[in-house]
Formats: structure tokens, sequence, C-alpha cells
């Protein structure tokens, strides 16, 4: 079992209290990553904006873990970056591997009431479809993106409310986040 480059974020992201919640999350920090408002990310944008989120270790994708994480850019538009959809793919699908690997952990040291519940938990999220309960989600495709304008109106906001410029940080999104979020880098 490997462990996911992005286990810092991951971190942040396991207690969620509803899919929603998840989903709002993840969409919180894929605005605050996509610096230049593009509604897409690069591999170097990525690791721009992690580097501001100032996670603890920091995060830096090799081009291994970038092909990893976007399935060699299959999840990838036909310029190599993410949009928002399916970085909550990635997010999620990395956060359903890691809690796999929590629940493998947990078995080990289990009693064995304990460990049956962590297995029955273990085959439950084993079957889940990460997309599941996004309704933006629909399937894996590579498509081409809306333009930016249409991207921010369908997520409710505009290029006003979501100033993440690369000098700035939208401070609805670290008040929202908070944890390691909340000393976002405002240089």
């Amino acid at each position: 079992c490997t462990t996911s480059p992005l286990l810092p974020l991951l971190h942040s992201l396991q207690h969620f209290q509803s899919l929603l919640s998840l989903d709002t999350r993840i969409t919180d920090i894929y605005n605050f990553l996509d610096c230049d408002l593009s509604g897409s990310l690069s591999k170097v944008e990525l690791n721009d904006g992690l580097r501001r989120l100032k996670l603890d270790p920091p995060i830096c994708l090799s081009d291994d873990d970038w092909d990893n994480i976007t399935e060699k850019e299959y999840l990838c538009n036909s310029h190599g970056e993410l949009d928002v959809e399916h970085f909550m793919l990635v997010i999620k699908e990395q956060l359903k591997a890691h809690m796999l690997s929590e629940l493998v952990n947990s078995m080990a040291i289990a009693d064995p009431i304990q460990s049956s519940i962590l297995s029955v938990l273990k085959l439950f999220l084993s079957q889940a479809d990460p997309s599941a309960g996004s309704s933006h989600i629909a399937h894996r495709t590579n498509h081409q993106l809306n333009s930016p304008l249409a991207i921010l109106r369908s997520m409710g906001g505009d290029s006003e409310r979501r100033r993440s410029s690369c000098s700035g940080i939208d401070l609805d999104v670290a008040l929202e986040l908070g944890g390691p979020f909340a000393d976002l880098d405002s240089e």
C-alpha cells in the first residue's frame, strides 16, 4: 500500500460530516488553488497553491505523483489540467484509499468484535464510488471546459467574491476551512 502524496490535505478533510460538506470543502480548496481563475489546475498551479496552504508537511507533487493522481492525465482536459469536477474525483479517490488504509491499520490492533465491525466498514468503503452523491460528477470523461465565467456562475460565485489571487487570499475560504488553512499565506 502506497501513501498518497496528498496525505496532509487528506488529513484535513477526513473528518467531514456529510458528503455535501466534503464537496463544499473540496470546492473551496479548488477555488483557492485556481489562482488565475481559469477554471482548471495545471500541475504547477496545483503545487503553487498547495505551498500557499502551508500544510505540514508541505506537499510538492512530482511528475510521477501527478501521473498517479490524474491516472496518467486521463482525468485532465486537453491541456493536461484538472477542472473542478475531476479535482473533486481525484481528492475523493485519494481520500477513499487513505481511509481504507487507516481501516486496515486499525484492524491489525482491534479486538475480534471491533475487527468484525471494521471489516464490514472496509467492505462498504471498498465498494463505494467516490463520485456518488456529487451531482456535478456524472462520469469520467476527457471533456472541454466551459468558460471560466460559466464555471464561476455554476458554483454560485464571481471573480470578486472568489478573489484568490496569488497575492491574496479568499477570507471566506480561510475561515470556512479552519485547521491548517486558517493561516493561509497572504504574501
